[in-house]
């Protein structure tokens, strides 16, 4: 179906349900949907919520699916295609055990609620774009942005006291992952800016996101934001090379940053990059994975080597902190993967792998061909810097309200607006 044979209603109801993503992004922020449902405790609120959102923006999905370009269908089929196999590999492998003191064997459903949280949230991202006609994405995401922002530090301090430390984190995501969102904010604002709509409130967006980043103390998010410079840079001047004077609100960007780093209490955490923790679970999970032929070509099977949801959901006690290690014949283990690339290799295999290869060169394709105008290529530059994320955390296999953020940018960016923009005093955000 074409955009001039859908309906009137079919396009104002489709924006009703997007312009639902801003209150909803408000109230994820300030709550933790993750928590298990009482008296069910391998199911959570997350899953259902992202279910529903599913099956609300499908109608929209699937009429305007042709508009995500062929690279993003690829991206979402070779995911899509990733989470069936993760089925099928769990239903052919044994129960996953929990090895630590007092664990055991894990039900299966314990592992295919967070697989299908995977499903949803990305069905969920795209859904809410694909929802809104096409001029108006990048406006309902920015005021999504916004919310996030404003919640974000109006909520500091209960999370603070509710997760014990300081660093900034949200009902989305702690303070080690939530940078991702956070910068997939200020590429909204900085691609807003850009275009001349209410330049005042983007730019506002961008310094209070750029804020909300360095606030998490984040080291990977410092490896995200030069990545995203550098991507943004390199783009623009190898398409534009006597137009490098437009990108000065980028310079001045990272000026702002350098200036408030400079004066942070962190800043000694942030720039330390050693990770023996993640080393050492890295070296086991490999040797685990390559122990053997099948288990190479094929993978360990979901939740074999991280049963983490059995310990999140109170199926089995947590063996102390987060950090804390679980022992393995093999050596030692943190509880979850740590990184997306290496839960997709050991749990999946060379399938899993392969797949996932296939998203990252969508991505990257996605972002050579989205240097038509710099704000699509700020927003698309910030979406592929995210890769640099997914090496060092399990984003869109685990964090599931960050990968919601993460597919709706992708979506964005496949169907970009590049209509001419309104003259600043009569645009609207």
């Amino acid at each position: 179906m074409t955009v001039d044979q859908e309906s009137r209603r079919f396009r104002v109801v489709g924006n009703r349900i997007a312009w639902s993503f801003v209150p909803f992004v408000a109230l994820a922020q300030a709550l933790q949907l993750a928590f298990p449902v009482p008296g069910v405790r391998w199911l959570t609120f997350e899953v259902i919520v992202f279910g529903i959102i599913a099956a609300v923006t499908s109608p929209w999905w699937w009429r305007r699916r042709r508009e995500l370009s062929p690279t993003a269908r690829l991206a979402v089929l070779a995911f899509l295609v990733m989470m069936g196999y993760a089925v099928v590999s769990l239903l052919l492998h044994d129960p996953p055990e929990v090895v630590s003191p007092g664990g055991g064997p894990v039900p299966r459903v314990h592992v295919a609620v967070p697989i299908l949280s995977s499903l949803f949230a990305m069905l969920s991202g795209v859904g809410f774009v694909l929802a809104a006609e096409r001029g108006k994405r990048l406006k309902i995401l920015t005021w999504g942005g916004l919310a996030a922002v404003v919640v974000a530090f109006a909520g500091w301090p209960i999370q603070s006291a509710y997760r014990g430390y300081v660093r900034l984190a949200t009902g989305q995501g702690g303070a080690a992952i939530i940078h991702v969102m956070f910068l997939l904010i200020v590429a909204f604002g900085l691609a807003q800016f850009l275009r001349r709509t209410r330049p005042r409130l983007a730019l506002g967006l961008v310094v209070g996101g750029l804020g909300a980043v360095i606030a998490t103390q984040s080291r990977g998010a410092i490896l995200n934001i030069g990545a995203w410079l550098a991507l943004v840079a390199v783009g623009w001047l190898v398409r534009n090379p006597k137009d490098a004077r437009r990108l000065w609100p980028l310079g001045a960007a990272v000026a702002a940053g350098l200036a408030v780093v400079s004066f942070l209490p962190g800043l000694e955490r942030m720039l330390s990059f050693e990770e023996p923790k993640r080393a050492e679970n890295l070296e086991t999970a490999l040797t685990i994975w390559s122990s053997d032929a099948p288990t190479a070509i094929l993978g360990t099977g979901p939740g074999q080597v991280w049963p983490w949801w059995a310990y999140e959901s109170g199926l089995y006690p947590m063996p102390g902190e987060y950090w804390s290690f679980v022992s393995h014949p093999e050596g030692d283990l943190l509880l979850t993967p740590h990184s997306t690339p290496l839960a997709m290799l050991v749990e999946l295999g060379l399938p899993g792998a392969l797949l996932g290869l296939v998203m990252g060169v969508c991505l990257a394709v996605g972002w050579w061909r989205s240097r038509t105008t710099l704000p699509r290529l700020v927003v698309a530059s910030a979406t592929l810097a995210c890769l640099v994320a997914f090496l060092v955390d399990t984003y869109l296999v685990r964090n599931f309200g960050i990968s919601m953020w993460w597919w709706a940018s992708v979506a964005l960016v496949s169907t970009w607006d590049d209509e001419p923009v309104a003259a600043p005093k009569t645009s609207e955000l």
